[in-house]
């Protein structure tokens, strides 16, 4: 018998510029993405939980951001920041110190609910182009003070405190432009600070804003991709729903350029040298450890939507499902795009959440052998040339059938 649908009094009103609640709450401060109903019971029932637990939101994080804190900096130190970068870019009261320390981690969140703020930056200064970063990483060598780079803050790993201090530099607010576009090398070359979004927007509209025959893409989607930027991908060697076929970033970077306490570090924009070691892998993963990644160029691959292949199979166990899966990935007829395994549990999980628990499909999956705890989802899409991408969506489905899956690439994904 399905369960009797349960709203919790969820808060959604527009958050407040300023306060707590506007930093460890994601996205738009206007936009809300409430659980759905098959999540609410799901965590009811794991954490047993009961209607009344969920009746009043507790520490909704209302309070504006206030106060003093030490700052290390001399007033001197300061003064150089500002000369360099302009008054404006230079800021210290500890709301701009707090939002350029915290990410977007569950750690992260439940510190700021509960008001704890710990490692944050003396100030936060934001540089207007490379040659004030030189400036900023010179005078910072010299006076030895720390600097904690700032791409748009997505950091799960708590990445970006300041654990002793010294200065956040912020490289959302002004390095965040396309440098150039090669249309025939298929590359483009942006500065580290520009987001995943913004960056899509130029390359999916290129004709429009590049001048470009044809609209491109990046293919790198990470879960974060909304609010992580360029940079950050690229210094910590990120990987993406999609990257199964364009590659993890490092396959997607051509060339870097770092500022450095020594100088200027650029690696070579040609695909492939004869010699090592190799400097833009020692760079990419390196969490801005060896200096200040100020520009990157990339790759390009042609957007093409309408190619898209999707697909869904249901197996009977996560054995099965591997074997599948390892012989798609071997069978050199190329890779899906998307290509993603859920184990046993995730798959029940993603049953509850979309509501297909207790109704017939189910009732067909489970008389078909299909159990509960047992099986796996593959999902996913294929893409690139039509005649490529519809290939590998029927060498995928004659692979999963022959393993015994059920083809539910029909329903809706």
């Amino acid at each position: 018998m399905a369960k009797q649908k349960f709203v919790p009094n969820w808060f959604s009103e527009i958050t407040p510029e300023g306060t707590y609640r506007s930093l460890f709450k994601w996205g738009d401060p206007a936009g809300f993405k409430h659980p759905n109903s098959g999540l609410v019971h799901l965590l009811m029932d794991t954490y047993h939980l009961t209607k009344a637990d969920l009746q009043k939101p507790v520490e909704l994080g209302l309070e504006k951001i206030e106060g003093e804190r030490r700052i290390n900096l001399t007033s001197s130190q300061l003064e150089s920041f500002r000369s360099i970068c302009g008054a404006e870019n230079v800021k210290t009261d500890l709301y701009s110190r707090v939002s350029r320390s915290y990410g977007g981690g569950m750690i992260d969140a439940l510190r700021l609910r509960r008001k704890i703020i710990e490692n944050i930056p003396d100030a936060v200064v934001s540089p207007r182009d490379q040659q004030e970063i030189e400036k900023l990483i010179a005078f910072c060598d010299k006076e030895r003070i720390p600097v904690n780079i700032y791409g748009a803050g997505s950091t799960v790993t708590r990445g970006i405190e300041a654990v002793k201090a010294g200065i956040a530099l912020d490289m959302s607010v002004h390095m965040n432009k396309v440098v150039s576009f090669n249309e025939v090398d298929q590359t483009i070359t942006v500065q580290a600070g520009m987001t995943g979004p913004q960056l899509e927007d130029i390359l999916n509209h290129a004709p429009e804003k590049l001048g470009a025959k044809r609209a491109y893409t990046c293919g790198h989607f990470p879960q974060s991709f909304e609010y992580s930027s360029v940079g950050g991908w690229v210094v910590t060697r990120g990987a993406g729903q999609n990257s199964t076929y364009y590659g993890k970033i490092e396959d997607i970077v051509i060339a870097q350029e770092y500022v450095t306490p020594v100088g200027v570090l650029k690696t070579s924009e040609h695909p492939r040298c004869a010699v090592g070691p190799d400097f833009d892998q020692i760079m990419m993963g390196s969490e801005g450890t060896f200096g200040v990644l100020v520009n990157v160029t990339l790759k390009l691959s042609r957007w093409q939507p309408k190619n898209r292949k999707r697909y869904s199979y249901m197996f009977k166990d996560w054995a099965t499902a591997r074997e599948a899966c390892r012989e798609i990935m071997q069978s050199e007829f190329g890779f899906p795009s998307v290509f993603r395994l859920s184990d046993p549990e995730e798959t029940d999980v993603a049953m509850k959440l979309y509501h297909i628990e207790g109704t017939a499909a189910d009732g067909v999956l489970k008389a078909l052998g299909y159990k509960p705890m047992q099986k796996c989802l593959l999902l996913g899409h294929t893409e690139g040339e039509l005649a490529f991408s519809r290939n590998v969506n029927r060498q995928l489905r004659r692979i999963c059938l022959k393993h015994g899956a059920f083809d539910l690439s029909f329903a809706p994904v």
